[in-house]
């Protein structure tokens, strides 16, 4: 009968296991300097700040690099917006490193739009408004801010209380840009700047050592290592 051949047996529900990323997985650029990719990498949102002797080099460096497709290692980002609060763009620079990577220089130059800010009130509204609603119009993937601090090392009459004030809003902006886009800062040598560099988990330090040498301290969320590098490694883009 159909009623022997019945059995009783628990059905448990089928449970789907969510497929997490690594953060290996979202590491989409890459500094093309292979010591400094063998430990840090950058992913397409992202904060990461440069100090010390030749930052602004690897900045006009990284603003090229983000203009190649992603199977070279870029991010294949329309346009690069360079937010010169230090006034240290080179347009020179980038062409040479255009020239390395076999691309066209009109192109290139076309392609990096340089805007200039001169006082704490410029970088605070350039950095809160003006970024943001670029970002969207030109589909930018890449922001470079070289001399995050200078305007405000710039003030010798600003007290220290309204610098910190200052600083809070900058990196409030900086943080905030950095969610949707890669955000790459450099702060050189100045009166704040032990107060900010360590809120970046990801940094580099560049130290001139001597025959042409470079002491270079890497931080990548906590975890800390030091290298050694060439000038010719930062201005000479490798061979493949």
């Amino acid at each position: 009968m159909l009623a022997d051949t019945l059995k009783r047996q628990s059905i448990k529900p089928r449970l789907e296991v969510p497929q997490f990323q690594t953060a290996d997985t979202l590491l989409k650029f890459r500094f093309d300097i292979p010591k400094i990719d063998a430990f840090l990498g950058l992913a397409s949102t992202d904060l990461c700040c440069i100090t010390g002797y030749n930052a602004n080099l690897i900045l006009t460096r990284l603003s090229v690099r983000a203009l190649l497709p992603t199977r070279h290692g870029g991010l294949n980002s329309p346009y690069v917006v360079i937010a010169d609060t230090g006034n240290r763009s080179d347009v020179y620079g980038a062409i040479n490193y255009a020239r390395q990577y076999g691309m066209n220089k009109e192109n290139v130059a076309d392609r990096i739009l340089v805007i200039r800010a001169f006082t704490v009130p410029q970088v605070r509204r350039l950095l809160s408004k003006e970024l943001p609603k670029i970002i969207h119009e030109y589909q930018i993937n890449c922001v470079i801010i070289p001399g995050l601090l200078n305007t405000i090392d710039e003030e010798p009459s600003m007290r220290r209380k309204e610098a910190k004030k200052e600083i809070g809003k900058i990196m409030k902006s900086v943080n905030e840009i950095s969610r949707r886009v890669l955000v790459i800062t450099s702060i050189q040598e100045g009166r704040y700047t032990n107060w900010i560099v360590p809120e970046f988990k990801k940094r580099i330090n560049l130290d001139q050592a001597r025959h042409g040498r470079l002491n270079t301290e890497l931080y990548n969320q906590g975890n800390r290592r030091t290298i050694s590098l060439t000038e010719r490694e930062l201005k000479i883009i490798p061979k493949r």
